[in-house]
């Protein structure tokens, strides 16, 4: 009789530590991406800008404060990170939600770092 109240004991213990280490999991994995803010990277002084405008298809889109981050594909296969942010657009007016698949025509700042392409958007049209 000893014994089979020993075990209940043991697996009554277990199922009470198993179920609140998954708990304290999930409840991480939520504040992280509750905290997860978007960097977007300074145009160092010795890049070279360039004033363009750009078409491309929208690859994926992470939101920040203030705007978007788009990884987007040109026509011709190149990559780019289009920041795409109320504050940085001529007009604030302009802003729109970018989604994935979406095609846009943005006009601004291009220059290269690290081997990828960033642009700043100042105009947008989707």
């Amino acid at each position: 009789m000893k014994r089979i109240v020993v075990i209940a004991a043991l697996t009554v213990a277990v199922n009470l530590i198993a179920c609140n280490d998954n708990k304290s999991g999930e409840e991480t994995t939520n504040q992280e991406a509750e905290t997860k803010e978007i960097v977007v990277p300074e145009v160092p002084e010795n890049a070279e800008e360039k004033q363009v405008t750009i078409k491309a298809t929208v690859l994926s889109v992470e939101h920040g404060k203030d705007g978007v981050t788009a990884k987007a594909v040109d026509d011709d296969g190149v990559e780019y990170s289009i920041i795409i942010s109320i504050p940085n657009l001529k007009e604030p007016d302009m802003y729109r939600e970018v989604k994935k698949d979406d095609i846009i025509t943005v006009s601004g700042t291009l220059w290269e770092m690290e081997g990828q392409n960033y642009f700043k958007a100042v105009t947008l049209m989707i």
